[in-house]
């Protein structure tokens, strides 16, 4: 018996060490050169969102973020740009590692926040990455479907589309006032998590989501249509980078966690289950800053 509880509190004990490890780690500024690899279910990472890559800090204020990933596809799923008979696994990541990370360095001139820090996003290359941390596995399907998610990227996406759904990886949540009903491809897998979403109504719609924060109008998370606008334009706030470079650190992120808590929440009043209570700041367009 007393083997048992030495056990136990041992086990505890190494528990504690470890999410403290975790935490510290988190929490505190990478050194220059220094790499993190961080890789978070949506159940774990306090946004409620995935976290799946490696950051590498390359400068003050610079950091470069990279994303192994596998893309694959549905047997009868024909591709624009491959032939039929080269259709194999291979040539299907070869294709879409080159479109994402074109896509990465068309628009990466707008991953800025309001203090001057910046994101480079990388598809992770095994040869040529050797000196960071192997970021965590990403399984993206190829598909059909009309509204891209984080899983499933529709074949044609547009590169507004593909970083808006490559920030998800990276735990931030969607910013967006929802227009869609229920039957909408991308809340269908979330449909059980709250009781069941109204669909819409012509003179009176009960969109599902309606407790979200709603972030400004330049934010990649609201519109990526922000990608396509003259000028200096940053798609990002200290918020949002802060979610990235100190992954699931409470003390750096704390608004935005409280604020993110409804992202995917629909008041009862539109037939959800209820808002969370959240600080007032999550009801104007400057949660996402410091």
């Amino acid at each position: 018996m007393i083997f048992i509880q030495n056990l136990t509190l041992a086990l505890v004990l190494l528990f504690v060490l470890n999410s403290s490890f975790a935490s510290e780690r988190s929490c505190r500024e990478l050194d220059r050169g220094e790499s993190i690899s961080v890789d978070k279910s949506s159940a774990q990472s306090k946004s409620g969102v995935k976290q799946k890559y490696t950051i590498k800090k390359e400068s003050e204020g610079v950091f470069t973020v990279y994303f192994k990933i596998n893309f694959y596809k549905r047997s009868n799923l024909e591709i624009r740009g491959i032939d039929g008979n080269e259709n194999t696994p291979s040539a299907i990541n070869e294709v879409y590692r080159s479109r994402f990370q074109n896509c990465y360095d068309f628009k990466q001139k707008y991953l800025k926040d309001e203090l001057g820090r910046r994101l480079r996003l990388m598809v992770y290359d095994e040869d040529r990455d050797v000196d960071i941390e192997i970021p965590p596995q990403l399984q993206v399907e190829i598909s059909n479907i009309k509204r891209s998610n984080s899983k499933l990227i529709n074949s044609e996406a547009s590169c507004s589309t593909i970083v808006h759904e490559t920030m998800h990886w990276m735990g931030l949540s969607d910013e967006y006032e929802e227009k869609n009903s229920i039957l909408n491809p991308n809340l269908f897998a979330r449909m059980f998590q709250h009781t069941l979403r109204p669909r819409e109504e012509d003179e009176d719609p009960k969109y599902a989501y309606d407790c979200r924060s709603v972030g400004r109008s330049e934010s990649i998370m609201v519109s990526g249509r922000s990608l396509y606008l003259s000028g200096d334009i940053r798609v990002l706030d200290s918020g949002h980078i802060d979610t990235i470079v100190y992954p699931n650190c409470t003390s750096k992120n704390r608004i935005y966690y409280q604020c993110v808590s409804n992202a995917y929440r629909t008041s009862t009043d539109h037939g959800g289950a209820g808002c969370a209570e959240v600080p007032d700041i999550c009801k104007t367009r400057e949660w996402t800053k410091r």
